[in-house]
């Protein structure tokens, strides 16, 4: 089967085939040359911003960091353990800076390999270092073919990683808006390309998060979780104990805005939403649902929130 366009298309939306999805699948493990990395991936920039804040050999600890305001106590916060693993992180970019074990040389082609994990469903893959990856619906995760010289891996989406420790071969994350440096640890990580939100949550060791060239990375330990808002540069953490339950069949609500948890329903069940009355945009839900399906969770919603819903085939529509 020939591997089209259209096809492409569907398997992102998660409408081709049974047979045309093992076409697309098996084309993607096999894919070489230019079909086996992003085309718009440029490597000179990956390698410019990924080591910025490694630049100066003897960097002072930052100042406190909260917000585009620097008012976060974090640094305080996480006492000898943050501390202990800022100095680990710092003299392990820095070396590998240094003795060129993360540089592209020249213009070199980087081959990478991608995954796909359409919408309505979730993917676990295992990557060439045995670190294990659950990738959640709509997301796309692209890694470097061979983890020989570098392990870097680029998200569309969400994903919880659970990486391997291997100190001499760094752990790189880019996202559209951020980029996770990490030597072994358990994250994740969330950040869609149509929205203007990521947010890392670590759930055990450590991870330097740089969401901006214009902002100061920051060191997150376990139960720390960062959310960064792109276009107005606003970065704000937490200490959060809540687990990770999409990767284990829960959808987990903490007071969220409808508006915010239209796009993560339309993910998870491959459906469309439309709220017909803007005053239910920030209607808040909390809520645990374990692997619920589409029928009970929007009757679960209309009795506690009193929104009505109008089902017409996967197209939903939300009223008052």
């Amino acid at each position: 089967m020939k591997i089209t366009k259209e096809i492409i298309e569907r398997y992102h939306e998660g409408t081709c085939t049974a047979a045309e999805e093992k076409a697309v699948e098996r084309w993607l493990q096999e894919a070489k040359a230019e079909q086996s990395y992003p085309p718009a991936v440029d490597m000179d920039r990956m390698q410019k911003e990924a080591w910025q804040g490694f630049e100066k050999k003897y960097r002072p600890l930052p100042p406190p960091l909260h917000s585009q305001k620097a008012s976060s106590s974090v640094w305080l916060r996480g006492g000898i353990a943050a501390g202990i693993c800022f100095l680990i992180a710092f003299a392990y970019g820095y070396y590998s800076y240094q003795a060129g074990i993360i540089a592209f040389p020249g213009k070199k082609q980087v081959d990478f390999i991608a995954v796909f994990a359409p919408k309505g469903k979730k993917k676990t893959l295992l990557l060439p270092d045995g670190s294990k990856v659950y990738l959640n619906a709509g997301s796309t995760l692209h890694y470097v073919k061979s983890f020989n010289d570098k392990r870097l891996l680029i998200l569309e989406g969400e994903a919880f990683f659970e990486v391997a420790k291997q100190p001499n071969k760094p752990f790189i994350v880019q996202t559209k808006h951020s980029q996770i440096d990490v030597l072994g640890t358990r994250f994740n990580l969330k950040s869609y390309l149509e929205e203007n939100k990521t947010y890392v949550t670590v759930e055990e060791g450590c991870v330097r998060f740089s969401p901006d060239k214009r902002i100061q990375p920051i060191i997150l330990t376990a139960n720390k979780q960062a959310t960064y808002q792109a276009d107005n540069q606003h970065l704000d953490t937490l200490t959060t104990f809540n687990q990770i339950g999409w990767k284990t069949g829960y959808l987990v609500f903490d007071g969220d805005p409808l508006i915010e948890i239209v796009p993560v329903l339309e993910r998870w069940y491959n459906i469309r939403i439309t709220i017909s009355d803007p005053k239910l945009y920030n209607y808040r839900i909390r809520g645990r649902y374990p692997s619920p399906s589409l029928q009970s969770l929007l009757e679960d919603l209309a009795f506690t929130t009193n929104i009505h819903f109008r089902i017409n085939g996967s197209q939903i529509t939300l009223y008052k």
